[in-house]
């Protein structure tokens, strides 16, 4: 009998790798969003314009890097991608953002 031991790394898909990068970033946009909302709601005092203007600043970043990704081959056609702009989209109208 002859037992082979394969150590070797599994080759990553490039495109999985960054669609999973953005779904971690569209849930905390959504959380992000969450937040904001529980804060206006329960503390409206602590919520100053330049907390504002820095919570749409993040959700925009993330935004334009969901976009810059999409441009890539593979990503726009991939299943999640649904997902990314789902949860993107909750946390972006949470803090004030258009819907997509």
């Amino acid at each position: 009998m002859k037992l082979i031991v394969d150590n070797s790394r599994p080759e990553t898909d490039p495109v999985e790798n960054l669609v999973m990068e953005l779904l971690g970033l569209a849930y905390a946009v959504q959380r992000l969003g969450v937040l904001f909302q529980q804060d206006m709601q329960a503390r409206p005092a602590l919520v100053t314009a330049d907390r504002r203007e820095q919570v749409l600043d993040a959700a925009q970043a993330v935004e334009a890097r969901i976009m810059e990704a999409e441009r890539r081959p593979g990503v726009h056609e991939h299943p999640e991608m649904r997902s990314v702009w789902y949860l993107f989209n909750q946390g972006a109208q949470d803090v004030g953002l258009p819907p997509f």
